[in-house]
């Protein structure tokens, strides 16, 4: 359940143009987002959140992505705002990037 949720509120967020991105678990499979659009990057959801945001920040240039007129551009502009806080790692955050990433859920569906 918490994966799904953080898939559909990346994804809304992005469509509607609004709010940030709000703990690691958004950070992934908004990371994965970008990874799908722009592979020329080699992420991947093994990586930790720091290493991660270095290399997203490396390439994200804010005077190409403002103003976020567009889906693509607020994605980068999430990612740019996003500040991670706690650098740690677990198997959800890479599901999330994968399932972003290649759009297939890894994750079973509930049990109940």
């Amino acid at each position: 359940m918490v994966p799904l949720l953080a898939k559909q509120a990346v994804e809304l967020k992005v469509r509607r143009k609004f709010s940030v991105i709000v703990g690691n678990y958004e950070f992934y499979y908004a990371l994965g987002l970008y990874a799908a659009r722009y592979p020329r990057l080699a992420l991947n959801g093994d990586m930790s959140p720091g290493e991660l945001k270095a290399a997203v920040m490396e390439e994200l240039d804010p005077q190409v992505f403002l103003p976020a007129d567009n889906s693509d551009k607020y994605l980068c502009f999430l990612l740019h705002r996003y500040r991670v806080e706690e650098d740690t790692h677990d198997s959800v955050m890479k599901g999330l990037f994968e399932w972003a990433r290649t759009g297939e859920n890894p994750f079973p569906p509930d049990a109940d």
